[in-house]
């Protein structure tokens, strides 16, 4: 086989499938060139997730008619000119690559006016080609309307997600985008419904309230660097440990202002937080690191959302001292995950032999719950003789295999998932009406979530009004629910929600929020009878061994270990 030049069409696709990945991606490549032209003002427009059309509008300064096609030609830029000016990148892009990546596999139509002149130009391009161009009347600035994306690549198409979790994807970028320059007022509009606003004002924490409703970004913590001298600063804000959420879906960094992915400073912020915060629970946080431009190489991948650091050590211990800053006083951490067996010190009545102990378990008197071999495992049908209850939390029973520990509160929300499920599905969900309804105010994303999975909230007992731009009254929830917990729990669902798409997966995060605020707690002190029924009723369970979060309901020690341990 020969060796063959691709031709430029082919190669403009090739190029496409690298920077052109979903919707999401045009929207970032649009608006980081709107930046880059100094806008004030961008507006972004999104019909069906963004496959139908993605129209990116700005005041900028504007393209040239003699220009106005060189910027849909490959590594066409007017942002770098020397290979020197690599090592010093300043602005959002320079490759040359966005414009003519997204014209090979769309529709564009691109009108723009530079300020001194008072008729502007257009040019429609379809899949590398040139349709037509011309002179066009239009405002000072830029608009780029991006028609059928991906409509002729039928391979591309089916690896989009639902037209709700490309908006949502498309929603986090704009929000990122606008943290990162609170000085431009952006304008996000999904189908015509304007879904988020930022006055462009220059105050971030304006953004951060659209971003993340107005009693968590109250809430943040401010992080100033000791010396604004120094070579690298860190500043932002992060939650404090009681606000945190089951996804890392609200942390943004931002390396001189450009919004990145990094596993590094992701890793650095799991490690500061580990022992703060329980598993599986993650911070909000916005982080932006200055640093020299010649310590940072931006041209790693075509997308630029990578960066590479040239000493990762310094950044790793610079955020994690500016972490340390922010949170200055002491925090109560949660429990540890290790459920921890009897210490011989505690109980200085008994002497045990430590030997004695170690060879029976294996464990050093410390059993992981992920770590519990399987004959341990509570199943369906298992029978248990209640004993009591420890620190009003575990309930001690006896078992066909030896003792079992019971976490109450996993156990019970183990029961009441099934039987919310179960009713829900049933049309058998009974609610209780709220005499004062909850104004509850929700961030553009919650609101975006709250659209697409209305019916499922309302199945599970849920009822609002709409009232405001994003604003609900809560007028019924399930029965069973705690006072304390109805607006929790409803935004609690909300933010869970993610781009979960089957019907299956709605339900068991309702569900499970549900549930886990309509149980027994930690610390509540049971009857023999309660215990009785709980321990009755999470034997009858479909599957008894976990809660509905993944969390173990139960540990054994077997008789077997017992006996070794008092060497019988």
């Amino acid at each position: 086989m020969s060796i063959e030049i691709l031709p430029d069409n082919v190669a403009a696709r090739i190029a496409a499938g690298e920077v052109i990945e979903r919707p999401a991606s045009v929207v970032k490549e649009l608006i980081e060139n709107a930046l880059d032209a100094n806008a004030s003002r961008i507006e972004i427009d999104i019909e069906n997730g963004g496959t139908k059309l993605i129209r990116v509008t700005d005041n900028g300064i504007g393209i040239s008619q003699r220009e106005l096609h060189l910027a849909f030609e490959r590594h066409g830029t007017s942002k770098i000119v020397h290979e020197s000016d690599l090592a010093s990148i300043n602005t959002f892009g320079f490759r040359g690559e966005a414009l003519p990546s997204i014209a090979a596999v769309s529709r564009v139509i691109c009108t723009s006016r530079t300020r001194d002149v008072k008729s502007g130009s257009y040019i429609e391009i379809k899949n590398s080609k040139i349709q037509g161009q011309g002179e066009q009347g239009a405002p000072s600035g830029t608009s780029v309307a991006v028609h059928d994306l991906f409509s002729d690549f039928p391979a591309r198409l089916k690896f989009l997600k639902t037209p709700r979790a490309e908006m949502t994807a498309i929603h986090r970028t704009v929000t990122n985008l606008a943290l990162s320059a609170p000085n431009v007022s952006f304008r996000l509009l999904n189908d015509d419904q304007p879904l988020f606003h930022s006055a462009g004002n220059g105050d971030i924490n304006d953004v951060l309230i659209e971003y993340l409703g107005i009693n968590v970004a109250q809430s943040l913590v401010e992080i100033t660097p000791p010396n604004p001298k120094d070579l690298i600063n860190v500043t932002g804000l992060i939650s404090p440990p009681e606000i945190n959420r089951s996804r890392r879906d609200k942390q943004a960094f931002f390396i001189n202002g450009r919004w990145i992915q990094s596993r590094l400073l992701s890793y650095a912020l799991d490690e500061f937080y580990r022992e703060i915060l329980p598993k599986r629970k993650y911070p909000i946080a916005v982080l932006n690191i200055e640093i020299p431009l010649d310590e940072i190489d931006v041209n790693v991948h075509p997308t630029k959302a990578e960066v590479r650091f040239q000493h990762d050590g310094i950044i790793f211990s610079a955020l994690k001292r500016a972490l340390t800053r922010a949170i200055e006083t002491p925090v109560t951490t949660f429990p540890s995950p290790l459920i921890r067996a009897i210490n011989p010190q505690d109980q200085p009545l008994i002497e045990f032999s430590n030997k004695i102990i170690q060879e029976a378990f294996p464990t050093s008197g410390v059993v992981r719950a992920d770590k519990i071999q399987e004959n341990t495992i509570l199943e369906t049908g298992t029978i248990m003789r209640t004993i009591g209850q420890i620190h009003t939390t575990y309930i001690v029973a006896e078992g066909p295999n030896g003792l079992y520990l019971i976490d109450q509160h996993a156990a019970h929300e183990r029961i009441r998932f099934d039987e919310i499920l179960n009713k829900s599905q049933n049309h058998e969900t009974t609610i209780q009406g709220l005499l004062d309804p909850l104004s509850l105010d929700l961030n553009s994303s919650q609101f975006l979530a709250l659209s697409e999975i209305k019916d499922e909230m309302t199945s599970f007992g849920f009822q609002w009004d709409i009232f405001g731009a994003q604003t609900i009254l809560l007028r019924a929830v399930p029965t069973n629910l705690r006072d304390d917990e109805f607006s929790k729990t409803f935004l609690e669902i909300l933010d869970g929600f993610g781009d979960k798409k089957l019907l299956t997966e709605r339900e068991q995060i309702i569900a499970a929020s549900v549930a886990c605020h309509s149980t027994i707690r930690a610390g509540q002190v049971l009857t023999m009878q309660e215990m009785d029924a709980l321990l009755r009723q999470l034997s009858e369970a479909g599957f008894p061994r976990l809660c509905p979060h993944g969390r173990p309901t139960t540990m054994s020690i077997t008789t077997t270990q017992i006996n070794k341990a008092f060497e019988r």
